[in-house]
């Protein structure tokens, strides 16, 4: 492991003994550095000078060659600059014990994320993957025009347009799902800001100067205005018709309208609405306004997968040729089962979950060709097992459920004993075994009161260890 101080001066970097283990380096021109380094580079940003320090740790991340790298300095760089590092060290020990883990999570991405030309989706896979970030989260800034933002994620893409057009494709590629729900916006239908100022306004001419006053009813002549128009002399008269307002109930009362626009007259029981933008001073109404939803996100097996072999092809789609439906359908179908079961105690069915345990593994080990393989080699062993009434839905990128109607105790004894035997079947003589684990449902048997189909797959799926 090389560790290379980014100082201000040469002499900035006199005294530094290197840890055991590692190998320390300085440099004052981070510029040339990225064509240098390798995964087990660790950058320490030591310039003692905050700005420049931001922009060091900015243009790390944004290069693609250096933008996965553990980043450390040895002063704060202030709210939101500190998530763009990986933390403060105050010795080159220190920087050792932070690098090491994430140099050892590096080892595992593909060597394409570390090139020039590197994906963004994969990059931001990578980034999460080697970070073990359990959710990305957002980060509130005020300042920002969308209100939350990514930083880290934007150093390395360069711009918040571009990081939330990544998220929504990684979400559409499944390499990420949504987590939690952090908030709900209204954006600018505009510019798509988040910072809005809610005003009252005519709803005749949409101005703002607008008054709330007490108002009086003539019966007379109908006339309704301000009460101060009818004070005539200490006495209420209506300025239009004279009448003398005496009894209030016989002569006048007081009308819901109780606001008069300074600018046209207009009085009105409501002011109109109106939401002005504070970056492009658009005004919309509030039901124009773009609703939005903030999340965390979490990285899905299927993420972990491109960050470790440098593709997005889901190697577990070739399951999805073994008489598959959509899930939605297979749990559905599921709890129309359970009901009949329970109705009819003769009715019986199998429920067989099948988890691929080591097909990441195999992919970063023996090449996503190898893995490939051995997923289809599984793919046609079990087209052979099943019936043409037997159906087959995955509910994860590892899990794959085998639905068999009319068949329980003891016929689904000898499909699973054919299923497990696949295990020493599927294999590859230069290297690579595929290897999976078992759950089996039976009913009636195995019914629980009040389980529907989805929270019966749920059920067995974590009985998986």
């Amino acid at each position: 492991m090389e560790l290379i101080y980014i100082v201000s001066s040469p002499a900035s970097c006199l005294g530094q003994e290197p840890p055991e283990g590692a190998h320390v380096r300085c440099a004052t021109d981070f510029d040339s550095l990225a064509p240098t380094t390798t995964r087990s580079t660790v950058f320490v940003v030591a310039t003692g000078e905050h700005h420049e320090s931001v922009r060091i740790v900015r243009a790390l991340r944004r290069d693609p060659r250096t933008g996965l790298q553990p980043i450390l300095t040895t002063s704060p760089l202030g709210d939101p600059d500190d998530d763009l590092s990986d933390g403060i060290v105050a010795s080159p020990e220190e920087a050792r014990d932070r690098g090491r883990t994430l140099v050892a999570r590096l080892a595992q991405l593909d060597a394409s994320l570390f090139a020039p030309d590197a994906s963004d989706v994969l990059r931001i896979a990578g980034y999460m993957l080697s970070r073990a970030v359990e959710a990305l989260a957002p980060r509130r800034l005020w300042s920002n025009q969308a209100f939350y933002a990514y930083p880290a994620l934007e150093a390395m893409l360069g711009s918040a347009q571009l990081v939330a057009s990544r998220l929504a494709s990684m979400g559409e590629r499944k390499l990420i799902r949504r987590a939690t729900l952090v908030d709900r916006l209204r954006h600018c239908p505009a510019c798509h800001g988040v910072h809005l100022n809610f005003i009252d306004c005519c709803p005749s001419c949409g101005g703002i100067n607008i008054l709330q006053k007490p108002f009086l009813h003539c019966f007379t002549c109908g006339m309704v205005a301000p009460e101060e128009r009818f004070v005539e002399k200490g006495a209420l008269q209506c300025p239009k018709c004279a009448a003398r307002l005496r009894h209030i109930g016989a002569d006048y009362d007081r009308p819901l309208e109780n606001y008069e626009c300074q600018g046209c007259g207009h009085v009105f029981i409501d002011p109109e609405v109106q939401a002005h933008c504070m970056h492009c001073g658009t005004p919309s109404p509030p039901e124009k306004l773009i609703p939005g939803q903030i999340f965390t996100y979490e990285l899905t097996d299927l993420g972990g997968q491109a960050a470790k072999s440098g593709t997005m092809e889901d190697l577990f789609a070739l399951l999805d040729t073994v008489n598959s439906v959509p899930p939605s359908y297979f749990m559905q179908l599921v709890g129309w089962l359970i009901d009949l079961a329970r109705r009819h105690a003769e009715e019986r069915f199998t429920i067989i979950g099948i988890k691929l345990t080591n097909l990441l593994e195999l992919d970063v080990q023996h090449g996503k060709q190898t893995a490939a393989e051995l997923v289809d080699a599984l793919a046609q062993r079990l087209r052979e097992l099943v019936r043409t009434t037997d159906l087959t839905t995955r509910t994860g990128q590892q899990m794959l459920w085998l639905l068999l109607p009319k068949t329980g105790r003891p016929s689904h004894e000898v499909v699973l004993a054919r299923i497990l035997a696949l295990r020493s079947m599927i294999h590859r003589a230069e290297g690579g075994e595929l290897d999976f684990e078992t759950v089996v449902f039976t009913a009636p048997e195995d019914i629980i009161p009040g389980e529907t189909g989805k929270l019966l797959l749920a059920r067995l799926e974590g009985g998986f260890a």
